[in-house]
């Protein structure tokens, strides 16, 4: 049989990760904020001083990858790790918080009445803690500060938009003090409306540094595709990956999708060398999950009529024009809702509520907390904007135009 005979076969298995929290073969385009995050760790190993820094996208972006190379650069350094997602009750699970003290430290459990309501997320913290086989009993930050003497200690917050439990402003409020002088080093990470869950009852949580990763760069979405299929062995042309990174809107979890779909079709055809015919027919399994993920979150937002009217709007008002501030969003909400909402300033509320609802979801966002507004999923936007059965009466253009003006001149264009 001759070589040329031989079907081609990638090398390994299928690289991409296409879920939730996964590690790509490939971080790409993230440079930034590790480098950040590096200049923290540096500062918790030589001046023994930790940090609080929030971290903040839309779901998709990244978020929780970042949180897993930042582990794995902790743990490497010979750093404690504790990674935590607050439970149903809104507080930290009381074990991921023990696993910051020292491994015989346990909760006094005789101060807590589980069966009376007590919150422990709450609890942990205004509880004594006693050292396993003495009877000598001190504040959890008392213990926190001797842990961290004996080793830096790290805490990684994720979907902390959802920490809204008592533990919270008591938690971060005790931050700052050990901080001062132990290596402690928090990093809280959540959707866009995480800002407004951890602010409150917290003073200076708005001076804390804040990591926005948002949609990469064309070469790094590129790179994020490339690089895992040439290890592989596969190539792909340069304008095949160019139009991939582009129908993927550089959105991370959908540039994983593709290069899932891409290694998939080359492994299953045989193919090395993927052209643009091969991305197009690799794209109909894109597709097909896109479509399953959109109608997902549209039906999330569909569950309120007017949330479902918002979304609406603003998705077709980002069709027609590619950049609003705050204000400029909510005059949109505030025109769709008109019909059904005749009162000016209760409509005006209404409107300002929607918002920051969106916002809470990640379908806008202000990268850095500042404007202009951007859609948190491009592509999701048009998605709803296409949903023409679902459509309440469209604001008019002349109104839209004269909102985008608005806009542009409050932003300085």
């Amino acid at each position: 049989m001759s070589s040329s005979s031989v079907k081609f076969k990638p090398k390994g298995s299928n690289p991409f990760t296409p879920g939730i929290g996964e590690t790509p073969p490939c971080v790409a385009g993230r440079e930034a904020e590790m480098a950040e995050l590096n200049g923290y760790l540096h500062r918790l190993r030589e001046q023994g001083k930790g940090k609080v820094a929030v971290m903040f996208a839309p779901r998709g972006n990244g978020k929780t990858v970042l949180l897993h190379w930042l582990a794995e650069q902790c743990t490497a350094a010979g750093m404690v790790v504790a990674r935590a997602t607050p439970e149903r009750d809104g507080c930290l699970p009381i074990a991921k918080m023990q696993a910051l003290l020292l491994p015989d430290i346990t909760p006094d459990t005789s101060q807590l009445s589980i069966g009376g309501g007590v919150n422990l997320g709450a609890a942990a913290l205004s509880i004594r803690w006693t050292a396993k086989g003495t009877k000598q009993s001190r504040p959890f930050d008392d213990h926190l500060k001797e842990a961290c003497d004996m080793a830096p200690r790290v805490l990684l917050v994720d979907e902390a938009h959802q920490w809204h439990g008592g533990d919270r402003p008591e938690f971060i409020g005790m931050c700052q003090p050990v901080m001062d002088q132990h290596p402690f080093f928090v990093v809280i990470a959540g959707t866009p409306g995480l800002m407004s869950v951890i602010s409150q009852g917290v003073t200076g949580i708005d001076r804390v540094p804040v990591l926005c990763p948002g949609l990469l760069e064309l070469a790094a979405a590129i790179d994020a595709i490339r690089i895992p299929l040439e290890a592989s062995g596969i190539a792909i042309s340069d304008t095949a990956i160019e139009e991939v990174a582009n129908d993927a809107q550089r959105y991370p979890f959908f540039l994983q999708v593709w290069g899932s779909a891409l290694w998939g079709h080359a492994a299953e055809h045989g193919i090395q060398h993927l052209n643009d015919e091969h991305a197009q027919a690799a794209k109909a399994s894109v597709d097909a999950l896109r479509a399953r993920f959109y109608e997902r979150r549209f039906e999330e937002i569909a569950k309120d009529d007017g949330l479902r009217i918002a979304a609406i709007a603003v998705s077709d008002a980002f069709g027609i024009r590619g950049e609003y501030d705050h204000d400029g969003v909510v005059d949109i909400i505030d025109l769709a809702l008109m019909p059904g909402i005749p009162d000016e300033r209760t409509r005006r509320q209404e409107a300002r509520v929607l918002f920051e609802r969106l916002i809470e979801l990640g379908f806008v966002w202000k990268p850095d907390g500042l404007p202009p507004v951007h859609p948190g999923i491009p592509s999701l936007m048009a998605y709803i904007a296409d949903k023409r059965t679902e459509r309440q009466p469209e604001v008019p253009a002349a109104d839209l135009q004269r909102i985008g003006a608005a806009a542009a001149k409050r932003l300085g264009a």
